[in-house]
């Protein structure tokens, strides 16, 4: 048995992290090592609580985090290159955002979190009213970027549910986002959305064509309705000009 294997078996799995790759396994050879060649239980016990005390470490939030709602009309100065900047971080090869912070509709309101004074994260909220069985819907689209390193420390949760918050003020009946990355499926589901298979279509600002989302959509029916069960009977949603 070799090495890594050796450490694994001794460490029932919990040695390396995601992410740690040869730097994780030279760290926890070097502590096995210190142990010295034959490792006794109490020791193993011992190093087991270190790595399960190390996986389950997050970064604590910041005293200095603020959380704000935009009107994307009058932004503060500086602040749209900010957005712009962060979306470059976080999605570089995505050119359908490149040098903006929004796909294809300037957005209503920006929800941002910073820490220590410097933008850590935001989300989009888009308004729009939608025809659903000869009756108008409220409908808000949203977006989401945090920037790599305040990633897992539930940023995503607070810009999320301070927007949820928002639409509940403005009577908003549906919650709708697209997912560039699957990154934040796992937010969406926890959040309350749940993934819609019917096609969501809109009409090409340029020349008006009709275009099928391709993205994977989730929605949110906000106020106990039935939107998304009478989204999927009617054969999809239809979002007029533009998506967001």
């Amino acid at each position: 048995m070799d090495a890594a294997q050796g450490l694994m078996r001794v460490l029932g799995g919990k040695g390396l992290r995601r992410g740690e790759g040869a730097e994780g396994m030279l760290r926890d050879l070097l502590c096995l090592s210190v142990f010295g060649g034959t490792v006794e239980l109490h020791k193993v016990v011992l190093y087991n609580e270190t790595v399960k005390t190390r996986g389950r470490a997050r970064p604590s939030a910041s005293v200095d985090e603020t959380l704000e709602v935009h009107d994307t009309q009058a932004l503060p100065p500086g602040l749209e290159a900010d957005l712009c900047a962060l979306v470059a971080r976080c999605f570089p090869g995505e050119l359908s955002v490149q040098g903006g912070y929004y796909y294809d509709t300037r957005p209503d309101r920006v929800v941002t979190v910073r820490r220590g004074g410097v933008l850590a994260g935001f989300r989009t909220i888009t308004f729009r009213e939608v025809l659903l069985g000869g009756r108008t819907v409220k409908v808000a689209g949203l977006g989401i970027a945090v920037a790599p390193e305040h990633q897992r420390q539930g940023l995503g949760t607070r810009l999320t549910q301070r927007a949820l918050a928002l639409l509940a003020e403005h009577g908003v009946e549906l919650a709708l986002a697209f997912l560039i990355g699957r990154s934040a499926e796992k937010l969406l589901r926890a959040s309350g959305f749940s993934r819609l298979t019917a096609p969501v279509t809109y009409l090409a600002r340029d020349d008006g064509r009709l275009v099928t989302e391709s993205m994977p959509a989730y929605g949110l029916a906000l106020g106990a309705s039935a939107l998304l069960e009478e989204i999927e009977g009617r054969g999809g949603l239809h979002l007029g000009v533009g998506t967001w």
